[in-house]
């Protein structure tokens, strides 16, 4: 007769009760994590003032961004090179092209109007500090919106008279 042996009992790994409440301790804590973070204010990206002259990334036309009755306004003082010897974008300069932007949030403003001389058409806008000297302006909402980049302007703007 063959000799039978008992079978050994395989003790399953079980977790002591101090890595059971270590880890549940952890996941316990996740929630309270997040919602810090969520509670949490956005730093603002950059302190420096967002009054000045800033350029159009994409065309070079150049804004010069200031206070206007508890609202941000931009004017066109610059306009980009191929548009200098043009009449109809010389009467352009001087054109009050962002109005009624308000502060949203920290490095942002909202409820903006946006005003395209080229066209004469007014759309909604806000503006987005993406850094120390580039904001991201977003013209209209939804599918038909459209963004573009600025960056601060240290030079003198051209292709506008200087204004009076």
């Amino acid at each position: 007769m063959p000799d039978i042996q008992p079978t050994r009992q395989r003790r399953l790994c079980r977790p002591s009760a101090k890595a059971l409440i270590l880890t549940f301790g952890v996941f316990a804590s996740l929630p309270g994590i997040a919602q810090g973070l969520r509670a949490a204010p956005a730093a603002p990206v950059s302190a420096a003032p967002i009054e000045g002259l800033w350029r159009f990334v994409d065309d070079g036309s150049v804004v010069m961004l200031a206070s206007c009755d508890a609202a941000l306004c931009g004017v066109l003082r610059g306009l980009p090179p191929a548009q200098r010897g043009d009449r109809a974008a010389q009467a352009a300069c001087g054109a009050q092209v962002f109005s009624g932007f308000v502060a949203g949030a920290p490095d942002r403003w909202v409820r903006g109007q946006v005003f395209d001389p080229a066209t004469g058409g007014r759309y909604s806008g806000s503006l987005r500090r993406v850094g120390p000297d580039r904001l991201e302006l977003q013209v209209g909402s939804g599918l038909l919106s459209s963004r573009e980049t600025l960056e601060r302007h240290l030079g003198p703007a051209q292709g506008c008279a200087a204004p009076s």
